[in-house]
């Protein structure tokens, strides 16, 4: 299993590895419910923003990857709360399927008690000082306002010509505004 973690300072390693070995453990416990081996997941300590965490899956591939910013400021809530959670995604998806069940669903739920947490579904941490990434916006506009469009869509009118947005009030295609005054 890899630890994959973009900034040491904010956990120490003997922290990387409780976090680790608290995540393995509840893979294991959950071997008794879906009573057959359950594979260990690589860990990883890059995500960021207001997320505590986060199971991820990709073609052949799952991991799970927690914020270090929150663990460090909310230490013992994540370790009770957040890393249950995440494995009971896990563990239900390796149960089910993921796309047969509702991410917090009944059999997530089922799942959070059995390994000894309460099925909550997000965290109320302040966020107010944990570092969050943000999109640039561009300015659009139409026949009766302006718009921001988020990089991501104003990139997707670059890349595609015959792509559009249409206004839900007016019913027009918005534009790019290119030197607002």
């Amino acid at each position: 299993m890899s630890n994959a973690y973009s900034n040491k300072t904010l956990l120490s390693e003997n922290q990387i590895q409780e976090v680790t070995q608290s995540a393995f453990h509840y893979m294991r416990e959950g071997e008794g419910l879906l009573d057959k081996k359950v594979p260990l997941l690589d860990i990883h300590f890059d995500l960021s923003g207001q997320m505590a965490g986060m199971y991820c899956v990709r073609p052949n591939v799952r991991w799970i990857r927690f914020n270090p910013f929150l663990f460090n400021k909310y230490w013992r809530e994540n370790m009770e709360q957040t890393i249950p959670h995440e494995v009971s995604h896990y563990l239900v998806d390796l149960a089910f399927g993921s796309s047969k069940t509702k991410p917090h669903g009944k059999e997530w739920k089922t799942v959070m008690i059995y390994l000894g947490a309460e099925p909550y579904t997000t965290h109320c941490f302040d966020v107010s000082d944990i570092p969050v990434r943000r999109q640039r916006r561009f300015l659009y506009r139409c026949k009766c306002q302006d718009h921001q469009l988020s990089t991501t869509r104003h990139y997707r009118l670059l890349r595609n010509p015959k792509a559009k947005y249409i206004c839900r009030q007016c019913g027009e295609i918005i534009a790019e505004v290119k030197d607002p005054e």
